[in-house]
């Protein structure tokens, strides 16, 4: 945890703090919202955050017995580093065929995608050159991505 996701956490549990000392019922958007809109100037937030929010952040803290790094900012889920790179050359081609045909069979595509991947491999003569073949699952969705893109 760095220094900065520290802050926000800091910050967050001195709202939460906040809130539960002054809260008279429920944690309801009735009850919080006049309070978020009094806040102390110190708690002040540059932008407004929804009184849901903070109830997520309060049970995700009360959830791990009160440890500050529930409050940490999450990070994203998901690997978004592309793993495929250089098959654009023939991708894009048989996208665009099966774009314009009326009736697509992706698996066959697919197939005829992986022939050309494998050819162009066997031509090349560095390690650093070959390309890696998208999996099936990775070429369908890059086809319906374009398919939505285009209609």
């Amino acid at each position: 945890m760095n220094i900065f996701e520290k802050a926000i956490a800091v910050r967050r549990y001195q709202i939460i703090a906040y809130l539960d000392k002054n809260i008279d019922k429920g944690w309801t958007d009735k009850n919080i919202t006049p309070l978020l809109n009094n806040l102390p100037v110190e708690l002040q937030m540059d932008n407004s955050v929804n009184w849901r929010t903070i109830c997520r952040w309060r049970q995700q803290y009360l959830e791990s017995n009160g440890c500050l790094s529930s409050l940490v900012p999450s990070k994203g889920t998901g690997n978004k580093t592309v793993r495929t790179v250089g098959d654009e050359a023939l991708l894009i081609p048989m996208l665009n065929v099966m774009l314009k045909m009326d009736s697509v069979k992706v698996s066959v595509h697919y197939r005829e995608y992986a022939e050309e991947v494998n050819a162009f491999n066997s031509l090349v003569l560095e390690p650093s050159g070959l390309i890696s073949r998208l999996t099936y699952k990775s070429f369908k969705a890059r086809y319906e991505k374009l398919k939505n893109n285009i209609a």
